[in-house]
């Protein structure tokens, strides 16, 4: 570690940051919040469906509903420990959020150990490994340690970055080459959306260097691609492709009035400084012993950009910037092996607000007064359950605008299909305002059952946006009666 004084207490407030920043998220494996970060209920709903012998990927065009838009890795490996443990997917929901948020936890360790690896090629500075540590615990969100496969996915794309800088520019064993391509499958198996970095980056590099080699690995990770893809539809039958791709093409249709644009600029405002700092060294890289500089900037830029435009989505947040966060770590690692001296106190600085923005969404807070209310409604909902279970031994269909309140029901026949009109569970949920619609799927066959019956019921969250959306969308049903702290509608002719 450097001699300085100045260093030393920089060094010892990172340890203390890192330390309060991993205790927190672990702290949050064992809340009983519903929705820790991004949704998770969600990937629970998919887990219970698996506990239930369901397939993974089933027809999304009938009722009820049920599709996935995410890629089996991450889910498969939380259903399987479930299974093994035997949790039981009403009864142990908490149990089975925990199970999730350990997956992803112990995902994100493994980051840490992969960016301390890659830092240590380059440097025995201690302070700079742990500094490395401390700046990516604060480009990822909280949904990478949550029940999500985003944390997953992180992983094992590290990972191919790791093999792919040994096989290139560092050792160039044969078997990095076999690990490449093993990492982007799996990063592509956890979560598909990777495959536009992993051949960005091989297409950036085979424009700059133009050789048979990089040539050669780009062919070999798209046929594996390819051949995963082949592998998936095989495994998961014909549907796989209709979830995973055509309901994921979701489109804003007022990006004005939508939280998506906000969100994309304060990750562009917080990241501002680095963009402007890899625009001024990529003019000043003169040398062909800069390749690999090169070739980080210019990749870590467009995926930037790439990344600031699938924020568009609807129901994105900054989970779709984790592959272009850590291309921007990297490249601006190199940068400050030069200019460190020049920059130390902007560094400093920079990093320090940086931190501080993760304080503002949230990423690394607990609140025990929440936790205790979490746990209450946590019971609360069984209560619910239990109450409204006489009303549903008859098969009686049920719906849950924001899809949260459907994994107690889980065993009953409910209805599904949020992704239809992904705009309404947002502004349940968040009271965020998100007009949207799929690009290539039409919801009139599903809105059909919401007018000549086929739901009966409609069990939503007691709170002003619910109330919106189902005096706006919902015609057909009226309040029947408040269970705890939920509302229950039914249809009326």
């Amino acid at each position: 570690m450097e001699k300085s004084s100045k260093y030393q207490i920089i060094f010892y407030i990172q340890i203390l940051l890192i330390a309060y920043m991993l205790l927190t998220r672990f702290a949050l494996i064992f809340s009983y919040n519903l929705d820790a970060d991004g949704a998770e209920f969600a990937f629970m709903h998919h887990i219970q469906q698996l506990l239930k012998g369901n397939e993974l990927y089933p027809d999304p065009y009938v009722y009820p509903y049920s599709f996935v838009i995410y890629a089996p890795l991450y889910l498969y490996i939380v259903f399987f420990i479930s299974k093994i443990i035997h949790l039981n997917y009403i009864t142990d929901i908490h149990e089975i959020y925990v199970v999730g948020r350990i997956v992803s936890f112990l995902c994100v360790i493994g980051c840490l150990f992969i960016v301390d690896k890659l830092i240590k090629k380059h440097t025995t500075s201690l302070f700079i490994r742990v500094s490395s540590v401390f700046v990516f615990l604060n480009i990822i969100s909280g949904h990478a340690f949550v029940l999500r496969s985003d944390g997953m996915k992180i992983l094992f794309f590290l990972g191919f970055i790791y093999n792919y800088l040994n096989y290139f520019f560092y050792d160039k064993k044969p078997k990095n080459l076999v690990l490449l391509l093993l990492f982007s499958i799996l990063s592509f198996l956890a979560k598909q959306d990777v495959i536009v970095y992993v051949i960005l980056l091989l297409s950036i590099h085979f424009l700059y260097a133009r050789n048979k080699s990089i040539f050669v690995v780009l062919v070999l990770s798209i046929m594996s691609f390819l051949l995963a893809s082949i592998a998936l539809k095989t495994v998961f039958g014909n549907f796989c492709f209709d979830n995973l791709l055509l309901f994921n093409l979701q489109t804003i249709t007022s990006i004005k009035s939508s939280y998506n644009l906000l969100v994309v600029l304060f990750n562009t405002c917080r990241l501002l400084p680095v963009y402007m700092l890899l625009i001024y060294v990529i003019f000043q890289l003169r040398s062909k012993d800069e390749m690999l500089l090169k070739i980080l900037i210019t990749t870590s830029l467009i995926a930037a950009f790439l990344s600031s435009f699938f924020l568009f989505r609807p129901g994105s947040y900054l989970n779709y910037t984790y592959e272009s966060s850590v291309l921007l770590m990297l490249a601006l690692f190199f940068v400050l092996r030069k200019y460190a001296q020049q920059f130390s106190v902007l560094i400093i600085v920079y990093f320090a607000l940086f931190f501080m923005s993760n304080l503002v969404i949230k990423n690394y807070r607990y609140f025990p007064a929440k936790e205790e209310r979490y746990c209450t409604e946590y019971k609360d909902y069984f209560i619910m359950r239990k109450q409204l279970l006489p009303l549903l031994n008859h098969h009686e269909s049920l719906f849950t605008p924001e899809l949260m309140l459907s994994i107690f029901f889980a065993d009953k026949n409910v209805i599904y299909g949020q992704e239809f009109h992904l705009d309404r569970l947002i502004y349940v949920l968040l009271g965020f305002q998100s007009e949207s619609k799929l690009l290539f799927n039409s919801s009139e066959k599903y809105d059909e059952n919401f007018v000549n019956g086929n739901v009966r019921y409609i069990l939503t969250l007691d709170k002003k946006e619910a109330k919106e959306v189902l005096e706006k969308h919902y015609k057909h049903y009226t309040w029947k009666q408040n269970i705890n702290h939920c509302l229950l509608y039914e249809f009326k002719e």
